[in-house]
């Protein structure tokens, strides 16, 4: 039974741990973020689904508004992309960072 307690006392720990520097993660909490990591989320499963061939849009636009909604579509969902993959680099470095200047945050010590 202790193992169990060490192990949900390390992922409490583990979850609570920062992630980011304060100035991204900051950056990334902001209201305009969330809405285009929504977005940009929404405009990659688009995307990568085909929902276009699917919803028909030529059906409800014309041909040259359809096309301008596919592009603007996939040109967020690729702006997207790189912003993740950006700040998935971050995280990894920052990570890596913290574990070599900074072991003594990922001390656990039982205070039981």
């Amino acid at each position: 039974m202790n193992y169990v307690q060490n192990i949900i006392l390390g992922i409490k720990h583990a979850y609570n741990l920062p992630i980011l520097p304060k100035k991204i993660s900051d950056f990334y909490n902001h209201i305009f973020t969330r809405i285009f990591r929504f977005t940009g989320g929404l405009s990659v499963l688009i995307t990568i689904t085909k929902a276009f061939d699917y919803i028909n849009i030529q059906d409800y636009f014309n041909s040259i508004i359809s096309d301008i909604i596919i592009f603007i579509t996939i040109l967020w969902a690729s702006i997207f992309m790189i912003f993740y993959i950006i700040i998935s680099f971050i995280k990894i470095t920052y990570g890596i960072y913290q574990i070599i200047k900074n072991p003594k945050i990922f001390e656990i010590r039982n205070s039981l």
